[in-house]
């Protein structure tokens, strides 16, 4: 079937060519009915973008701002093959043609590059400052590895800022407000000092409440993290049916022990219990997990030189205090299952949200750990243009520093563990400096050469936390980047309607780690002193607040410093004071050194004046990375004994892409299309998730016995491994057309297919005792056969077959009165995957679901136990649909307004989902938004 739509879209296109390609411009152009010419920068020269050999898209601020899009987050879906993902950092998860990166730690890179002028932004944080005051945001889609390089993998995003003109002193200033206490206030202002200096200022704030109904959950042991006035509205339960989340059912609290019936008070038992249920506590929708607060401010001064020079200089400031991103649970999925996923006499055997959160609604959300992003962004760029005459110089510089504290819960209350993650000081410098220089481009041969380098500097302490689960701390003061490159790129006129291209482009990095450590602990106390009085349980939460949250960061016990790794009220003392304390598990010092060569090879052919057809063969490549060492533990039971050394470096992705395309102006330049046909090899893919390597003799307190059971158990990393190789084919189309005076339709359409073509067996990511019939958690994490599956033949993610995005407008002359548009922005596209794993394609696979464990291994039927519609990764067809309303008035007046509807059908869509505890959750769209945007410009 899908070879059937590419073989039928394949004969519209060369029909295309041929029955567009004839239409001359003619000379009664109606300048009213005809499109804007779009200009880019592509190929480091400005050019027409139905000039550029390159499939390009191109939005401009107008656009951006009409669409609410204020950061490069809010791109996904905006443009053809793009899909961006928040994560818990802040760091987006950019997806271009299926192909994408989901490191978004200090040590990964995106496989798409991001600059904002030309200059490349290092981390992905770092352009989220960037969204406001723009001439334009370019998506160059295909492998940009000679004129772009570091990244490029698959595509750049080039954001283009509005720079200061010598001729106009004037501005603008847009503000919006609507649902969920929504505040937003952009302008600029171009102030020409003389008739060679000019500066523009520019600035933008935008705050919203949060979407999601949250709730604070007091039931777990560890209430530091609360703001100070959230315990002072707990109160207990009266009757064990009151309780309300996971944490409420747990082992530890007096409904469960002795077991009381739904109708009954909790009970209280001193030898093991610490307190009794307590009710949820609503949080401030403004500034919980899902708010918006940020603001941003830049500078730009423009210096004429003299008639052959000119320098500008930029700087600009971004400030995000928002609460940050968090998953959800999904309760479509979770309603139809039929496995227990917590544990204890209460437990449901089905849990739907109703059970876990006393609600069906998909945007509640329990959390213990308050959202916390103080994110700060400072970035200088200098741009330098010189005219040699026959010769252009552009020498350009940029620094940015990014400093970021970060704290989000983990969990979201899908379990009792009360897992947070805390970039506790995370900073990270970078220098950038690209220097090319090009001849003049109308003589018969267009060169552009130049030179690139990148240093990067990152100093970062972060944590986990895991209640009764243990402690790690990375502590990484010195992680280094050094790029650099060297590239060259010609066209050259073969005859007169005929070019060859041709680039290549060498590079080398460094990748350093000095001074870094990993430590971790592993008693169920998290290694926190004087917190166990043992026979008298209900000490440790008072002696655990006394503690704050960073406690191993700011002096905690390290084993061979100030504690011995040893004891604990179970280990055989010391039954008062500390147990345990933090181990180092890793010494990350070390360095590693990749190199690439990249080239493109093009061909252009001008069919006629309005018309041309392009194509090229090119690559593009990512470099590997060091990663933290793992060490396997004293109580080890790997042959290679304790102490022995894990190597979880990884190695480069490349990609090599071949593309056809074509592109014209027909119908009086009424229409203007582009089309392109691509095939991408792209082999090596960086995957990134928990990677077992090191499985450990402990033991496990059992609440029923009151004993110490001893079990083995894995040890895992958050690491990164490469593939072998996948494929990817699609037709991208994009147009626009005027088709009578006043009306306009414009949009977009993909059709790809993606396939992994080689074997990569590796561990099955849910690993949950629930899907695989498993005796507990540690079986199903295990490196055992049949906790593994081959991913060939799976699809990438976020690579639907069809996708399109469909804008009409409509102008209504009123005289007198005005203009009134109306428009409408529709998106729709087919199902797709929003992970790797496609789990639907292997339930029929070898291993999963069974008896026993491993030499006991019996396989039962089928790879899971349980429908994958309860807990897969594929997400269904959807759509979006947005409308706005603008009122122009009359004449020359400098005023606008707007009405705009954002997700008018209040649709749902799942944009990631995973498996935690056996609870399917995930990232979804947020609810209808709507709101007035009123522009004044002088």
């Amino acid at each position: 079937m899908r070879k059937s739509i590419f073989s039928l879209l394949a004969f519209v296109l060369a029909f295309s060519v041929t029955s567009l390609s004839s239409d001359e411009p003619s000379d009664n152009q109606d300048a009213e009915e005809t499109l804007e010419v779009v200009t880019v920068t592509a190929t480091r020269r400005e050019t027409d973008i139905l000039d550029t050999p390159i499939a390009v898209s191109a939005v401009t601020q107008s656009e951006l701002t009409e669409l609410g899009i204020s950061s490069i987050k809010d791109l996904s879906y905006a443009l053809p093959g793009l899909a961006i993902q928040n994560t818990d950092t802040n760091a987006p998860i950019v997806t271009l043609r299926g192909v994408r990166s989901n490191n978004v730690t200090e040590l990964g890179d995106p496989a798409v590059g991001i600059h904002v002028d030309g200059l490349y932004v290092s981390r992905p944080q770092g352009a989220q400052a960037l969204m406001f005051d723009l001439e334009r945001a370019e998506l160059l889609r295909g492998p940009q590895g000679t004129l772009f390089g570091r990244n490029s993998l698959v595509g750049t995003l080039n954001i283009i800022t509005a720079k200061p003109n010598l001729e106009t002193q004037g501005g603008s200033v847009t503000v919006n407000a609507g649902r969920f206490s929504e505040q937003g206030v952009q302008g600029h202002f171009n102030l020409p000092v003389s008739d060679k200096f000019a500066v523009r200022f520019a600035f933008a704030d935008h705050s919203k409440d949060s979407h999601l109904n949250g709730f604070y959950d007091p039931n777990g042991i560890d209430h530091r993290w609360f703001p100070a006035d959230v315990l002072s509205q707990a109160s207990n339960v009266a009757t064990c049916g009151e309780r309300k989340g996971i944490s409420a059912y747990a082992w530890f609290l007096g409904c469960n022990n002795p077991e009381r019936a739904d109708d009954a008070a909790p009970g209280f038992d001193p030898g093991y219990q610490y307190g009794n249920p307590y009710n949820l506590i609503p949080a401030d929708s403004s500034d919980f997990y899902g708010n918006t607060d940020n603001s941003a401010f830049r500078v730009s001064a423009l210096y004429v030189i003299d008639d052959s020079s000119d320098l500008n200089f930029q700087y600009e400031i971004f400030q995000d205090d928002g609460a940050g991103w968090m998953n959800l649970l999904d309760c479509e999925m979770m309603a139809g299952r039929t496995g227990r996923t917590f544990g204890g006499a209460p437990s449901k055997s089905a849990n739907t949200c109703t059970d876990i959160r006393g609600t069906e609604d998909i945007y509640t959300a329990l959390v213990n750990v308050p959202g916390v992003n103080d994110l700060e962004i400072e970035s200088i760029r200098a741009i330098y243009n010189k005219d040699f005459g026959d010769y252009q110089m552009v020498a350009k510089v940029g620094t940015q520093s990014l400093e970021q504290y970060s704290q989000f819960d983990i969990d979201g209350g899908r379990n009792e563990w009360q897992m947070a993650m805390v970039l506790n000081d995370f900073q990270a410098d970078s220098t950038v400096i690209d220097v090319e220089i090009s001849n003049d481009a109308s003589e018969d041969i267009a060169w552009v050469a130049g030179a690139f380098y990148l240093k990067e500097e990152n100093d970062m302490e972060a944590f986990f936390h895991a209640t009764f689960n243990g402690d790690d701390v990375f502590i990484q003061p010195d992680r280094t980047l050094e790029s650099t490159a060297v590239f060259g790129q010609a066209t050259i006129q073969l005859r007169d309607d005929l070019y060859l291209t041709l680039g290549a482009r060498y590079t080398e990095d460094e990748k350093s780690d000095i001074g870094g450590k990993n430590y971790a602990c592993t008693v169920w106390n998290s290694c926190y002193p004087s917190t166990e009085i043992w026979g008298n349980r209900q000490l440790f939460i008072p002696n655990l607040a006394a503690l704050s949250p960073d406690f191993h960061l700011a002096g905690g016990l390290y084993a061979g410093v100030n504690c011995e790794a040893a004891g604990g009220p179970y280990g055989g003392g010391p039954y008062f004071g500390g147990t345990g304390c933090m181990v180092q598990t890793a010494n990350n010092a070390t360095s590693k050194d990749y190199s690439s060569t990249d080239w493109r090879i093009g061909l252009d052919w001008d069919i006629n004046e309005s018309s041309f057809v392009y194509a090229y063969l090119a690559t593009g490549y990512k470099s590997g990375s060091i990663a933290d060492e793992a060490v396997r533990a004293e109580n080890t039971v790997h042959p290679e004994g304790p102490g022995s050394k894990v190597n979880t470096s990884y190695g480069p992705e490349e990609a090599t892409t071949f593309e056809v395309g074509y592109k014209t102006r027909a119908l009086d330049n009424r229409l203007t299309l582009a089309a392109n046909l691509y095939r991408t090899i792209y082999d090596g893919k960086q995957f990134t998730g928990n990677v077992p390597y090191d499985v450990i003799a402990t033991t496990e307190y059992n609440i029923d016995t009151g004993q110490l059971d001893p079990i083995e158990q894995v040890v895992t990393f958050w690491g990164t491994q490469n593939f072998g190789e996948q494929e990817m084919s699609g037709i991208e189309l994009e147009f626009d057309f005027v088709p009578y005076e006043g009306g306009k339709l414009s949009g977009w359409a993909t059709f790809t297919d993606t396939e992994v073509t080689d074997d990569f067996i590796t561990q099955w990511y849910y690993g949950q005792d629930a899907y695989f019939g498993r005796a507990d958690y540690g079986q199903s994490i295990a490196n055992v056969p049949e906790n593994q599956v081959n991913l060939k033949g799976n699809e990438a993610p976020y690579s639907p077959d069809i996708s399109f995005t469909i804008r009409y407008e409509h102008t209504f002359e009123m005289g007198n009165l005005g203009q009134l548009l109306p428009a409408l922005n529709y998106h729709w596209q087919s199902s797709d995957y929003l992970t790797i794993w496609n789990a639907d394609k292997h339930t029929n696979d070898p291993g999963g679901y069974g008896t026993g464990f491993g030499d006991t291994f019996v396989d039962l039927p089928g790879y899971f136990n349980q429908s994958t519609d309860e807990f897969g990764d594929q997400r269904g067809a959807w759509k979006m649909l947005d409308l706005f309303l603008t009122y122009k008035p009359a004449g020359d007046a400098s005023w606008y307004a707007q009405a705009y509807a954002y997700n008018i059908t209040d649709e749902t869509i799942p944009y990631w989902r995973g498996v935690e505890a056996g609870n399917p959750s995930g990232s979804f769209s947020a609810p209808r938004q709507y709101g007035v945007r009123v522009g004044y410009y002088w």
